[in-house]
């Protein structure tokens, strides 16, 4: 679970730098939701980190949030990207956060190394984990509203002069 923590936050906090793309030039609200998510979810990362490293009693049960937040915001992903040529790249590496995400649920559920280093009868939520679970449920409808409001990118493209839209592309009929 280290690895997968380390390697989702180094990935989350990549993706936070870089310049403005085109798409959010006109919608900066929305770009800056976007990096307040990812930033948050970063946040929650390390605390879920920090929470297996020192074998808090809370552990099992933040991943378990964790793990369903990242399901549910790539499953945004997923839906948002099919169909949609631009976002295919997204659109595979969502899927496969998903089946990862998913792994490891099962693997905390059912492991036998999870169970005897957190026993049921030792674990519970902290109160500060119901605040930090609510916030992320709340960052995690933000960013699924955020995937849906992202502007497409134009089916209008322009090639030696010619404006090309789907009514009145040319034909690849050959006349003879």
């Amino acid at each position: 679970m280290y690895g997968y923590l380390i390697v989702e936050t180094i990935f989350l906090a990549n993706s936070i730098g870089g310049e403005i793309p085109e798409e959010y030039k006109n919608n900066l609200t929305l770009f800056w939701v976007e990096k307040v998510c990812t930033l948050s979810i970063c946040a929650f990362s390390l605390y879920t980190f920090l929470a297996f490293f020192y074998k808090w009693r809370n552990a099992v049960y933040i991943s378990y949030v964790f793990l369903g937040g990242i399901i549910f915001m790539n499953c945004a992903n997923v839906i948002y990207g099919i169909g949609n040529v631009a976002e295919a790249k997204t659109l595979v590496l969502s899927a496969f956060q998903i089946i990862i995400a998913i792994l490891w649920l099962i693997y905390f559920k059912y492991s036998k190394e999870v169970n005897s280093l957190f026993l049921h009868e030792e674990r519970q939520l902290f109160g500060r984990d119901l605040i930090i679970c609510s916030v992320f449920a709340i960052i995690s409808l933000l960013s699924f509203w955020s995937t849906f409001s992202k502007p497409s990118l134009s089916t209008t493209s322009v090639v030696e002069g010619m404006e090309l839209t789907e009514s009145n592309q040319p034909s690849l009929l050959i006349d003879e």
